[in-house]
């Protein structure tokens, strides 16, 4: 064999190793299927139509241990999986003070060891002292992410935000915590898809939205917002495509009023619920999804194959044959470059990958 008939050999050989090791990491790339960190959270955060029995408060230098301990007991027997937890509050309508404290890691390494996962709320609403200084807003949270962010299981960037800020204001916001935390982040506002402006570009870059739908009854103190309302208000917000946790809808997340809501929620969109119900299915995955995930991942990785596989013989003029063995069926791809050359690789539904090379004297 002459040089330059050597050397196109090598770079004929180089054209197909390429695409032969690119389907090769396709297959060894396992399928699995995946939930969002909060799709079936359950909390219950507001409790006898008192802001102050809330679990915002949880955190207070205000609450004693023994409060404290009620609150996860209850809650815990609510059926809850999550808690949703003030970092800091200002405001003194019927919500305790609430101030970054070092003790904050021991009370929620406790909350997980007692099967509830922290939601951190890094904003609170009536606070001007706090939404007012936002140089002073990001020292405290990243005060806040960077000593508990390994025991927290997502954040709310600011409960109705659109009481205070812009909605650019939020998406810049939002945009600086993403660069110091991977857990999910989601934005609370007033009642309706969009706060009350019905404005959703408040949501953007937003993981979850935590929705808050109103209140039903008179002694809330609030505008009164129709059960038939709020099921209109969340159908509307699942049109914008961003997963929804019905979060803010009774001030007694106990009330059978509160439990319907959330049972109604939970079986027309809602991921999640912050506001009682009584079922436990709420947009986690069922374990029969999962396994059918598991069961088929095969098929699906060999669905991938199949789309490379169109796109080599096309690209690369490759032949491809399938064969049948012990039930397998098995695609191979091979190519001669010359007379002393050839070039395969076979994948099998079993997930064999067999790279092949032949020289010939």
């Amino acid at each position: 064999m002459s040089y330059r008939e050597k050397n196109r050999a090598n770079r004929t050989f180089s054209r197909i190793l390429a695409p032969a090791l690119f389907l090769l990491a396709i297959t060894s790339y396992p399928v699995t299927g995946t939930t969002g960190d909060l799709d079936g959270s359950r909390a219950s955060f507001l409790l006898d139509f008192s802001l102050s029995e809330s679990s915002l408060n949880y955190l207070s230098y205000e609450m004693t241990d023994q409060r404290r301990s009620q609150f996860r007991q209850r809650l815990s027997a609510l059926g809850d999986t999550h808690i949703y937890l003030y970092t800091q509050n200002g405001s003194s309508n019927d919500v305790l003070p609430v101030s970054y404290r070092s003790w904050f890691r021991d009370k929620l390494v406790e909350l997980n060891a007692s099967g509830l996962k922290p939601i951190l709320w890094l904003t609170p609403d009536d606070s001007p002292n706090i939404t007012g200084n936002i140089p002073a807003w990001q020292y405290h949270v990243s005060a806040v992410i960077g000593n508990l962010d390994d025991q927290v299981s997502g954040y709310v960037l600011c409960l109705e935000c659109d009481e205070y800020w812009s909605g650019a204001t939020v998406t810049t916001l939002l945009h600086w915590v993403k660069g110091k935390t991977s857990k999910p982040i989601g934005v609370h506002l007033s009642p309706g898809p969009g706060g009350v402006d019905w404005d959703p570009t408040y949501y953007a870059g937003a993981d979850y939205i935590f929705l808050q739908l109103g209140f039903t009854h008179e002694q809330s103190g609030y505008n009164i917002v129709s059960i038939e309302q709020k099921k209109a208000i969340l159908l509307e917000a699942l049109n914008l495509g961003i997963p929804i946790i019905a979060a803010e809808y009774s001030l007694d997340s106990d009330s059978p009023e509160a439990k319907a809501f959330g049972d109604w929620a939970c079986e027309n969109g809602a991921v999640g619920t912050g506001n009682g119900r009584s079922i436990t299915a709420c947009g986690q995955s069922s374990s029969t999804e999962e396994d059918f995930l598991t069961k088929n991942s095969g098929v699906f990785a060999a669905v991938g194959i199949a789309i490379a596989a169109v796109w080599v013989t096309s690209t690369f003029s490759i032949p491809i044959t399938m064969q049948a063995v012990d039930e397998f069926y098995y695609l191979s791809f091979e190519k001669q470059i010359n007379d002393a050359h050839t070039v395969g690789l076979t994948y099998g539904e079993d997930g064999t990958v067999v790279l092949n090379y032949r020289f010939s004297f």
